[in-house]
């Protein structure tokens, strides 16, 4: 395996994105002063009325800067960058097992995966690190099926592991620290802050703290499941998350980094984006800002967006990188 180049992190970020309109102050009124005849001409004033002001326009979006990180499968198998245009492959793995649970830390700096090639297979974590060579620790029952979680700060990981029990592992010492949980219950995606994370109970899916305590049920949109509950925001009100109609089948274990949709947790209300693209896949990332690939007029491509909506940078993604999945991004 090549060295690891300096990659992005992975850690599930969500933000509430909002429709942005351009909202223009109206010309003064037409109506005739007191006493004036109907026939009086109008003002020759049309310009904003004394001491009102115009909202400023966002800025235009610029070019991403940074390098975005994508996910192959099978023989093009491996993590691929993507930066100024060019894509390039990075570290090459066409096993299974690297494709179901390859995560990025925040900082960039480690790509850790669970080395067994089925759907729920087991294996101690395996972590490369940036100029640091690679390294196995933890139990050797960590399952694929859940896919580990970055804590914030790069220093650990959230893993499932034994007869369903979930920890934090320190990627340095390698040790294991427990989550006791209510029994029947388990995680899915943290928050980027790490202050909430979606606690899965009999089949319903619940905001909770990160001990699993004050859950709250997650609302889906009317005659929608959230099949796949991809990103959670920091303020717990939105997820990214794939969309089906209720009844239709999930899959199997396998994992997909698929979405389509914004939800608000809280009502179930689908959040559009303020251009009408298409969102293909996405994350929130610990600034507040969400990393979205969407379908934009016909173009694939990946933007940064700002907690109010804003679209603050794009990249087009190349037609090499249409069959793989957007993994992480480093500014």
């Amino acid at each position: 395996m090549t060295p690891l180049t300096k990659v992005a992190a992975l850690a599930a970020s969500l933000i509430a994105l909002v429709s942005v309109s351009a909202c223009g102050s109206g010309s003064p009124g037409g109506s005739p002063s007191p006493g004036a005849s109907d026939s009086a001409a109008p003002s020759a004033s049309t310009g904003p009325s004394a001491g009102a002001t115009t909202p400023a326009a966002p800025a235009p979006p610029t070019a991403i800067s940074g390098t975005l990180f994508f996910l192959g499968i099978g023989a093009g198998g491996g993590v691929y960058y993507l930066h100024s245009g060019t894509l390039t492959l990075a570290i090459s793995d066409a096993s299974f097992g690297f494709y179901q649970s390859a995560i990025m830390s925040p900082n960039g700096q480690r790509l850790a995966w669970i080395p067994n090639d089925s759907a729920g297979g087991t294996a101690q974590l395996r972590v490369q690190t940036y100029g640091g060579g690679i390294v196995n620790i933890g139990p050797s029952t960590i399952n694929n099926v859940y896919t580990p979680q970055w804590k914030a700060d790069s220093s650990a990981v959230v893993v499932s592991y034994g007869t369903g029990q979930f920890g934090q592992l320190n990627v340095t010492t390698g040790t294991l620290t427990p989550i006791p949980l209510p029994a029947g219950t388990g995680f899915g995606v943290w928050a980027p802050d790490w202050n909430h994370a979606i606690l899965g109970s009999g089949g319903t899916a619940n905001v909770a703290l990160p001990n699993g305590s004050s859950p709250v049920p997650v609302v889906a949109p009317a005659g929608q499941k959230l099949s796949r509950i991809q990103s959670l925001s920091n303020d717990a009100h939105h997820v990214i998350a794939l969309v089906k109609p209720v009844g239709s089948p999930d899959g199997d274990a396998a994992r997909t980094l698929a979405a389509n949709s914004i939800v608000d947790t809280t009502t179930g209300a689908i959040v559009p984006l303020s251009d009408g693209a298409t969102i293909k896949s996405g994350f929130y990332r610990a600034d507040g800002t969400a990393v979205l690939r969407v379908t934009a007029g016909g173009v694939d491509q990946v933007r940064i967006v700002s907690a109010a909506g804003v679209i603050l940078s794009t990249a087009n993604v190349p037609a090499a990188a249409a069959s793989l999945v957007l993994m992480g991004y480093a500014p």
